[in-house]
């Protein structure tokens, strides 16, 4: 919310960019005013942005209702808008698993899960064990709920909220103990 002496606007920043309202005089307009203080008070926590499957107090995650004990962040993309990705090394029943988070242009011909299902089975090449896009009640979580005001065409980006199970883990290439060990690595990628 922008508050400039009396103009008032809202602007809505998401995965795909940022969307802001025309601007209004809250002493002209005092109802609508009322309308954006009450509706910001009561606003689900979903719609403020808060991930109601991520559960960072006890260190869990949840795929399809599956729950996922996170061992740790081990990437973060440091931007606001574009794919967000954040992988967590995470455990379920004794077995260590990758879980991509990120956000996914929907407007791409094959997307990852797609691409990794067709090559399943290859030597070397990470697993999709699960995927689903992340629902918010009974809806994707996609930024095109943001776009549902927007009156006039924008050529704007839908992406949806997408969670991948991979397997197996593997440590960073930059952490080999040994020459023999990094060559090993390469070699690998190519057979893969």
């Amino acid at each position: 919310i922008s508050l400039l002496g009396t103009t008032m606007s809202l602007t809505v920043f998401n995965r795909s960019g940022a969307i802001t309202s025309a601007s209004f005089d809250v002493h002209e307009q005092p109802e609508l005013f009322l309308r954006v203080a009450i509706g910001i008070l009561f606003l689900p926590d979903a719609y403020l942005g808060y991930d109601q499957t991520v559960d960072l107090i006890n260190n869990e995650i949840y795929v399809k209702g599956m729950k996922y004990q996170i061992d740790s962040i081990i990437y973060q993309e440091p931007s606001l808008r574009g794919r967000g990705t954040i992988c967590f090394k995470v455990y379920v029943n004794g077995k260590l698993y990758v879980i991509k988070d990120s956000w996914v242009d929907m407007s791409r011909a094959v997307k990852e899960w797609e691409l990794l299902d067709e090559i399943k089975g290859i030597a070397n090449v990470a697993e999709v064990i699960d995927h689903e896009v992340v629902q918010i009640g009974n809806d994707e979580d996609s930024t095109a709920r943001d776009l549902n005001l927007v009156t006039t065409s924008h050529n704007v980006e839908i992406r949806n909220h997408v969670r991948m199970v991979i397997s197996p883990y593997g440590s960073h290439i930059y952490q080999f103990r040994s020459k023999k060990e990094l060559l090993h690595a390469f070699i690998d990628v190519i057979k893969g």
